[in-house]
Parts: C-alpha cells; structure tokens; sequence
C-alpha cells in the first residue's frame, strides 16, 4: 500500500516536470521563431498630399516626378498679383507712417526753427516801434499839443496788437521747440505697428500662393499642371496638387498575418530583402506596432499566403548603414521582412 501510494506521488511530480518543461520549450520556440511578411519602403512619414488653401490658376511647376527638393523649396505657384499688390501697398504704408513717427519724434526741422525765430524777431521790432510811437504820441497829448484822443487809442490800439502778435509767435516758438508729447509717440508707433501687421498678413495671403517643400522630399506624382484652375471648396475636383515622400529618411512598413503577431516586440531585429534584387540587403529594428488590425494591402507573392486573414501594420526603422542604398530606391519599393529574435 505504501509502495502505490510512493509510486503514485512519483508519476505524478514526473507529469508536472514534464509539463513545465514543454512549456519551457514553447516559450523558448516562439522566441526563435523567425518569419517573413510582405512590406513596402517609404519616407520618414507616409506619402504626402499637398494642397492649395486658396482658389486660383496654376502659373509655374517648379519640381516635377522623380526629382528632390530641399525643406523650403518651391513646388507649385499660382498667379497671384492681387495678393503682390496688397504687399506692395503695406511696404508704402510703412514707409509713411515710419516717416511721421520719425517727424514727431524729432519735431520741427532746424530750418523751420530758424524761420520762426527770425519772424519773433520782426514781431519784437514791431512791438518796439509801436512802443515808441505810443509814448511819444502820450507825451504831446500831454504837453497839451493837438492831439485827439482818437489817435492816441489807434496808437494804444497797434501797440497791444503788436504785442499780442508777438506773444503768439513766441507760444509757437515753444511749441515747436517742446519735445514729442508720450502720447503722440504712442499714436504714431500703434500706426507703425499696425502697417507691419497688414504687411505680414499680405506676405503670409502670398505665401499661400505657393507650395513648398515641407522637408527634404522626392516628388511622387504631379497632380496639376500650369493653367489649370484649382478651386479647394469644389467638392467635385480632386484637391491635391501634388504628392510627395519625406526622405530625410527611409522607413519600411510591413503588413504581419495575424498568426504572427503574437511574435513580435519592439526592438526585434528585422531583416529585409528584395525577391527580384537579391544584393538589396538591409537591417533594422521594430520601432512602432498598431494597436488594430487592418486588411491586407500589399499582395504576396507566396500562393500559400491567404488574403482574408487580418494583418497588423509594424514600422521597421532602418539601420544608419542603409542610409546609401535606400538613396537611389523608389518610394514604395515591395520587399520583404524577415522578423528574428
């Protein structure tokens, strides 16, 4: 009785070792398990699609398919002079409004100045003279010489009249020689800024005339050509006007079978070949898995492959030493990863 229960209790351990020990094996195989799936090279994001955001006539193609272009660079422009002249008008505001700003700032001009100090000069001589013409006038009315009070109030007249015109002159001679007032200075430097606003605004209607490069890119396909009308609130006309890639560097995107995906991490190593190119080598690195499933979308060339499974995209980013050989190869370029330990 001892002896079957011994037994028993040795079976089984020996059914549990070997249960853990084919879950070991398990694990350790779908951690080596290697795999290929069909992928596509692209840029450093998805294909482009540029758009205009105004309507108009398309004046210029400045890129065409197959060619790169630098971050910044012209690619499509339309016929915009309205816009060019609305530039135009904003620089000559500025220029006008900096001008009075500059005027109240400095004040009168030294000549104007002088002009006005030479006529205080005459008003003083007038007040003189007026002076001496009065008191003398006073005088032989006082020593009883025929002089009527009439005269003697038109000579008391012209003298206060002479002063009065002097003391107005002299008010403009300090106005005009009295600093620019805060407030004046803050008028005119709203109006400055306010004309540089509008030419910013001008600058940026202009800038909308043309597309350019929003980093350094290889153009896919031309959508436009010039003289054609394009009009981005038609809903019946296609609103691209040009595609293109990002190859500031190059990516590819891979579609794994859903019977893999349980194999894949962050990090893991990624071989991937061409089928028709076999010096075309390169090596990289799993840097972003989606969260959803999708539908298959590159084809495979394996007959075994089923097309109505589910795939989940993954993004293999390329090693520094592949960076050369992606250079000469077309965006969309159909290879194959190879995804190992």
């Amino acid at each position: 009785m001892w002896a079957t229960k011994m037994m028993t209790i040795f079976f089984s351990k020996c059914i549990i070792f070997i249960a853990l020990l084919s879950t070991i094996n398990l694990t350790t195989a779908r951690e080596v398990r290697s795999f290929s799936a069909p992928a596509r090279l692209e840029g450093a994001a998805p294909t482009i699609k540029m758009a205009f955001t105004i309507a108009g006539m398309v004046k210029e193609i400045h890129a065409r398919s197959g060619e790169t272009k630098k971050r910044g660079s012209p690619l499509i422009t339309l016929y915009c002079d309205d816009r060019i002249a609305a530039v135009q008008l904003a620089q000559s505001l500025i220029k006008e409004t900096q001008a009075e700003a500059d005027k109240t700032q400095n004040g009168a001009r030294v000549e104007e100045r002088d002009v006005l100090a030479a006529r205080i000069k005459v008003t003083e001589a007038d007040v003189a003279a007026a002076e001496k013409r009065f008191h003398r006038f006073d005088q032989l009315k006082q020593k009883g010489n025929f002089i009527s009070d009439a005269e003697l109030d038109s000579m008391r007249d012209a003298l206060t009249n002479a002063r009065a015109k002097n003391n107005a002159m002299a008010a403009e001679q300090k106005l005009t020689n009295a600093p620019a007032r805060q407030e004046d200075l803050a008028a005119v430097r709203a109006k400055v800024n306010m004309t540089q606003a509008k030419l910013a605004q001008a600058n940026a209607e202009v800038e909308k005339c043309t597309l350019r490069a929003p980093a350094n890119i290889i153009v896919l396909r031309n959508l436009v050509e010039a003289g054609d009308s394009i009009n981005p609130l038609n809903p019946t006309t296609s609103t691209a006007a040009i595609t293109v890639a990002d190859i500031s560097r190059h990516r590819v995107r891979a579609e794994v079978d859903e019977r893999d995906i349980s194999y894949i991490k962050l990090g893991q190593r990624v071989s991937v070949i061409s089928e028709f190119d076999k010096s075309l080598q390169l090596s990289g690195k799993v840097s972003h898995i989606e969260s959803e499933m999708g539908r298959r979308t590159i084809k495979s060339t394996d007959p075994a492959d089923k097309n109505d499974r589910d795939v989940l995209e993954v993004m293999i980013d390329l090693e520094a030493n592949a960076a050369a050989k992606t250079l000469t190869l077309p965006i969309g370029l159909r290879v194959v990863a190879v995804f190992g330990r």
